[in-house]
């Protein structure tokens, strides 16, 4: 069985700053990545044997 697994970090300062992350904040990254992360998950399914 093959598997994969794919994530987008929106908080990745979460501990290592000293300022709050918002939700915005995350909403803001989020917005950001979506094209790319959309873009990527279109090639891979695009490349999946079904």
């Amino acid at each position: 069985m093959k598997a994969l697994g794919i994530s987008t970090i929106t908080n990745y300062a979460a501990g290592i700053i000293d300022d709050p992350l918002s939700h915005e904040d995350v909403i803001k990254v989020s917005a950001q990545v979506k094209d790319d992360f959309t873009n990527l998950l279109t090639e891979i399914i695009k490349g999946m044997v079904l």
